[in-house]
């Protein structure tokens, strides 16, 4: 029924189908290893397209922000549950197609509190034309508590080396005052009255030399103590 001619055509063609189902399951298989990837990541991500709306969001950045995000979602019909500083963000983004680095923002309404960092590019495809854009968005909550922590170490550190430096001028004249104390004490006899207000300046030095050595002790590293 058929040339030869006829069935080297449907040979190539049942070829071309054949090539172009392998593709197809091939890019299927490659968008559901992509979208594994998505949901297996810690940081939220959410993509819109060139006009605004979402294409894909994966289910920590629902997690993170108390709120669906389901595709076709855009900013202009519903902002609920966003802080207001993410907002704007996302609109500055979306609409000038800059990439953002590292940008805090605290997300007052979440329970508790939570500070996250956004990350945010325009994709394109080879021609340059805009496809859409990323946002990453990971909790940085412990991270930033941890920095805190930090910052404040870094200044204990700096207060004790300043009491140290203080400690070590006001225990120099110190000394010499205890020096010329115990000269005048010399002069007078054990019985002598005068000797009582002199005492108590001696009393009230050494007291001073104590609180300068315990100031000391905490500015200075020590080393660990092996015990049994």
């Amino acid at each position: 029924a058929y040339r030869d001619e006829d069935i080297i055509g449907l040979r190539i063609i049942a070829t071309q189908i054949a090539s172009i189902d392998h593709m197809f399951k091939d890019l299927i298989s490659l968008r559901g290893f992509t979208e594994r990837i998505m949901e297996s990541m810690t940081s939220g991500v959410l993509i819109f397209d060139r006009l605004g709306k979402v294409t894909y969001a994966n289910h920590e950045i629902s997690r993170m922000l108390g709120r669906p995000f389901p595709e076709g979602w855009s900013l202009e019909t519903d902002r609920d549950k966003l802080p207001p500083k993410l907002i704007e963000l996302m609109q500055d983004v979306l609409k000038t197609n800059i990439t953002v680095e590292n940008e805090k923002i605290k997300v007052r309404h979440a329970t508790p509190a939570k500070i996250v960092e956004v990350n945010a590019f325009p994709f394109r495809n080879e021609q340059g034309g805009m496809l859409g854009t990323v946002f990453f968005i990971k909790d940085i909550t412990q991270i930033s508590a941890m920095e805190e922590q930090l910052k404040r170490a870094d200044r204990l550190s700096a207060l004790g080396v300043l009491a140290a430096g203080i400690a070590h001028e006001i225990r120099n004249p110190l000394t010499g005052m205890k020096m010329i104390v115990q000269l005048l004490e010399s002069e007078f006899s054990q019985d002598d009255s005068r000797r009582e207000p002199l005492w108590i300046i001696q009393k009230e030095i050494d007291r001073l030399e104590g609180i300068i050595g315990n100031l000391l002790d905490f500015a200075r590293p020590t080393k660990p103590k092996a015990v049994e």
